[in-house]
């Protein structure tokens, strides 16, 4: 690919929805201070613990016990889906060539479904675009996932990034 090319541009792949618009670093802050607040509340509890023995300090403890591993645990499986995502875009950037596409909405977002017992409209859920392009002697077709992230590409001809080594499309923002 161009060595040129603005990263910035790069919108979401329909594979991963929308990515961070470069937040990926205060989302890191976020989860560190999270981090640090549950072994600082771990520790003032097992001293509070060890100084008021009681029943109240008892509970506290148990739900830091609790909380603490939680807020590990999902902080660290955001992180690596998260870093895992931009390295597999990173692969696809590699060959990745920029083609004019057309983004087609087929979510049918003007029936109404049923959920249960009541009808619900389906854009409370998100829309689903399908990506139309030519590459080569080739046409292409691509349909996203539901995700609400799509409405900016709603029927519009847009720019994307296709990798024909993996066969994925990355959406672009449109140039200012």
């Amino acid at each position: 690919m161009q060595e040129q090319f603005d990263r910035k541009r790069i919108f979401g792949s329909l594979k991963h929805g929308r990515l961070d618009d470069g937040d990926t670093k205060k989302t890191t802050v976020v989860i560190v201070t999270l981090l640090a607040l549950s072994v600082a509340a771990a520790i003032v509890g097992v001293v509070f613990m060890v100084i008021y023995i009681s029943t109240a300090a008892a509970l506290g403890i148990i739900a830091v016990c609790v909380v603490v591993p939680l807020v590990v645990f999902f902080s660290i499986k955001y992180l690596r889906r998260k870093i895992g995502n931009e390295r597999e875009i990173e692969l696809w950037l590699q060959d990745a060539v920029v083609v004019r596409a057309f983004c087609k909405d087929v979510s049918g977002n003007g029936v109404l479904d049923k959920i249960g017992d009541i009808f619900v409209q389906d854009e409370n859920f998100g829309y689903m675009i399908r990506i139309g392009f030519k590459y080569g002697n080739n046409h292409f077709k691509f349909t996203s996932s539901r995700d609400r992230c799509w409405y900016a590409f709603l029927d519009k001809e847009v720019d994307i990034l296709y990798s024909p080594k993996y066969r994925e499309v990355i959406l672009l923002k449109p140039e200012k």
